[in-house]
């Protein structure tokens, strides 16, 4: 975690005045307790058997006591969301799998302690009106925010899942063949690097009309294009002539370029 808090510290020096929202998985809750630079945001998930309390009460006038840190403890959130009326809940349509799927959502500003520091932050349920039982929480350090934006941001976090899993299943980022020295974590970089490339290079294929429809979101057929295009270019085209090799050719660099 410490090394994640030095990244966003070095991050922020770079463009001071921008206003950044980290997206983390549940492993990283605890972000929230540490002292980010100013117009930084987390937004996360949150475990249903999150302990959470109210709000400090307001200071009476006069009162002489130190003011409260955290109000009541407020109950498992699976029971408190079963408790909020109807109307404390938001419709809301999300993708889920391809398709559009009805939820609801709600927020409530709460006080948390990760990281054993007491902070204030928003909590975001959601919930499928089918199933009141199934519920999904989510928070945000930014109290200004809405529920649809949270959910709606969350779900772009799925965008780095796609990264992970192309990087590891076609440039060996999960098991690389070396293992001496500063040798995976180079390959790791080389692949992510590579994985950019790619979709840059695919960016100018698309203005070049030389893409087809399906092969926007697929990686797997934006590495066997460029296969095709590399391959035309430096091997196949310096090959016999002959009617026979015209008619063949396509078919084979298309195989060639999947199975590779």
């Amino acid at each position: 975690m410490e090394l994640v808090v030095a990244m966003i510290q070095e991050v922020a020096t770079w463009l001071p005045h921008r206003r950044w929202t980290w997206i983390v998985d549940s492993g990283y809750t605890a972000l929230a307790g540490h002292a980010l630079p100013e117009g930084h945001v987390v937004i996360s998930r949150l475990r249903k058997n999150t302990v959470v309390y109210a709000l400090p009460p307001t200071r009476r006038p006069g009162q002489c006591v130190r003011p409260r840190v955290h109000g009541d403890r407020l109950p498992p959130l699976a029971k408190l969301a079963a408790g909020l009326p109807g109307d404390a809940w938001i419709p809301l349509i999300l993708s889920l799998g391809g398709k559009s799927q009805k939820r609801q959502v709600t927020t409530l500003p709460v006080i948390w302690y990760p990281h054993q520091v007491a902070r204030r932050i928003l909590l975001v349920l959601v919930r499928d009106p089918a199933d009141s039982a199934g519920l999904t929480v989510f928070f945000t350090t930014d109290l200004t925010s809405t529920g649809p934006a949270v959910v709606q941001t969350y779900g772009l976090r799925w965008s780095i899942e796609v990264i992970f899993h192309d990087v590891k299943q076609y440039f060996g980022g999960e098991d690389p063949q070396l293992w001496v020295g500063p040798a995976p974590t180079r390959n790791v970089v080389l692949g992510f690097v590579t994985y950019t490339l790619l979709w840059a290079w695919m960016g100018q294929a698309r203005s070049a009309d030389r893409v087809t429809q399906s092969v926007k979101s697929r990686f797997h057929e934006a590495l066997a294009l460029l296969r095709t295009v590399l391959w035309t270019g430096e091997y196949f085209r310096k090959g016999p002539d002959g009617a026979i090799l015209e008619k063949t050719l396509p078919d084979l660099q298309e195989i060639l370029s999947r199975a590779s």
